[in-house]
Parts: structure tokens; C-alpha cells; sequence
């Protein structure tokens, strides 16, 4: 088979990627928010990027098992998060608030719109959650964040490297990490890429997409796990069994973590005591 038709072959966790969007596509035309006509086309033709990202990822997780190694992974995830304040900066600075740029007209604009629900998707169900500022950044920044990259580092460390994992990672921590500083600093989410009177959206929501499409082809793609087994219902004591032992797995690498951190405080501690006595 020649490489292009290879790489380009549909398979089950290329499919993934696109999910998300094909419901979209669905719901909003089974609610009339989208017209079967041009408009159709419009909402489509993001399936052909989200698979090309598809391909591309799976490409690469054929030949490597990591993205980078140690923290440099989390240094990326924070980049990240801070490349998209770095671009929303640039969008206030030169488009005028509720206006976009068209980039190609008609199907793609560059805007400066205000989501003060926080996520196109949320903005479309019109749902509404009212979180107070010190809410979301104690309890949401120290509990889902710390929590992600302490899933990530277990994962890693006592099931197997991968890179679904990783970019499940990235696309998980930078999307809610760029979530919660759009909330805290502006009190809104700034939307930029718009497809014109379809949906606004960031890069946080296409982290997003891609970070839970990569979750569940880890899952899909890792052998120690059967796809019938994870969503089977075995019943309460054998589902709370396996959960404690999960619990108590999870909770020991976790306080192991953290004493090699507090190790590594109290190793640097002296060391700078003997540079100040020299």
C-alpha cells in the first residue's frame, strides 16, 4: 500500500478524534441551529483538520512512546496554556471587541468574542454555572491540575509509557489550565477562532477535544486493557474492590512522590549552606 493511502487508512482510534464534532454537527442540526445548505459545509470541513491531527498522532505513536521525558512534559503543558494567553493578548490588542477578521470569508474568521459561560460547549447546551473566583482557582487549580499530573506520572511510571498518554495529558492540563486563567484574569473566556455564525471557539477547546480523544485511545490502543472489561459492570464488590486496590495503589505512589520531593528540598538545603559558609 503506498504511504500516503497508509497513513490516511481510517482506523478505530483515528475515528476518535472525530466524535466530538460529528455530535456537535448532529445536535445542531437536530436542534435547527444548523442549516443543511452552505452552512453544513462549514461545520464540516473541521472533521478533515481533526483527522489529519488524527493521522499525524498516529503516525508519530508508532515510532515513539513519549513526547519528552520528566518535567520537561509538564513544562510543555504550561507552555502551552501560555501560548494561548499570548495570542488572546495579541486578539484584544488589534481586533475590536465583537468583531472578527476573516481569514478565509466565510469560513474561517479570526474574532474577539466574550464567553462568559467559559466554553463553547457549554455556551451552546446554555448551560450556566455561577463558581466564585476563589473557588475555581484554590479547588480547581489545586485539585483537578495537581491530580492530572499525578495521574500522569502513575500511569506512566506502573502501567506503560505512551504517547496517547501524554497528549492526553497535554491537551487535559493545558486546556483547563488556559480555562482557569481566562476565569480568573478576565473573568471570561476569549474566543478567537470563529466559524462564522456557527461556533467560537480557542485553543483550549481544541486542546480539550484532542486531550480526551487521546485518552480513550489509550485506552483503545494499551493491551494490558480489554475495551469490553474497562465499561463492564462486574457488580458492587468486585467493583469496589478493584477500586480500593486502586485507591491504596494510587495513594502509596502518590506519598512515594512526595517524599523523593521533599528528599530533593532537603538535599539542595545544605549544599546552599556550604556555598554561603565558603
Amino acid at each position: 500500500m503506498p504511504a500516503a493511502l497508509e497513513f490516511l487508512k481510517p482506523t478505530f482510534i483515528k475515528s476518535l478524534f472525530l466524535v466530538e464534532w460529528a455530535l456537535f454537527i448532529l445536535i445542531s442540526l437536530a436542534s435547527g441551529e444548523l442549516e443543511p445548505n452552505r452552512q453544513l459545509l462549514v461545520a464540516v470541513y473541521p472533521l478533515l483538520i481533526f483527522y489529519l491531527v488524527a493521522c499525524i498522532l498516529a503516525e508519530i505513536s508508532q515510532r515513539r512512546r513519549q513526547i519528552a521525558r520528566g518535567w520537561a512534559l509538564y513544562l510543555i503543558a504550561v507552555g502551552s496554556m501560555l501560548l494561548d494567553q499570548v495570542v488572546k493578548s495579541s486578539v484584544e490588542a488589534t481586533i475590536h471587541f465583537d468583531t472578527s477578521i476573516p481569514v478565509v470569508d466565510g469560513w474561517l474568521h479570526i474574532s474577539n468574542l466574550r464567553n462568559e459561560r467559559g466554553s463553547w460547549l457549554i455556551s451552546f447546551f446554555h448551560l450556566n454555572f455561577e463558581i466564585t473566583p476563589l473557588l475555581v482557582h484554590v479547588s480547581l487549580a489545586i485539585i483537578v491540575l495537581l491530580s492530572l499530573i499525578l495521574f500522569h506520572r502513575f500511569y506512566v511510571t506502573t502501567r506503560r509509557r505512551s504517547l496517547w498518554a501524554d497528549i492526553a495529558f497535554l491537551g487535559l492540563f493545558s486546556g483547563y489550565a488556559g480555562f482557569l486563567c481566562d476565569m480568573n484574569l478576565r473573568g471570561y473566556v476569549l474566543d478567537y477562532i470563529c466559524l462564522p455564525h456557527i461556533v467560537a471557539a480557542d485553543l483550549k477547546d481544541i486542546a480539550l477535544t484532542i486531550g480526551l480523544a487521546a485518552f480513550f485511545a489509550e485506552i483503545w490502543d494499551n493491551p494490558a486493557i480489554s475495551m469490553r472489561d474497562a465499561f463492564r459492570w462486574e457488580g458492587w464488590r468486585k467493583e469496589w474492590d478493584s477500586l480500593a486496590r486502586f485507591i491504596q495503589e494510587f495513594g502509596a505512589f502518590t506519598i512515594g512522590e512526595l517524599r523523593t520531593f521533599l528528599r530533593s528540598i532537603r538535599w539542595r538545603q545544605p549544599n546552599s549552606m556550604d556555598r554561603d559558609e565558603t
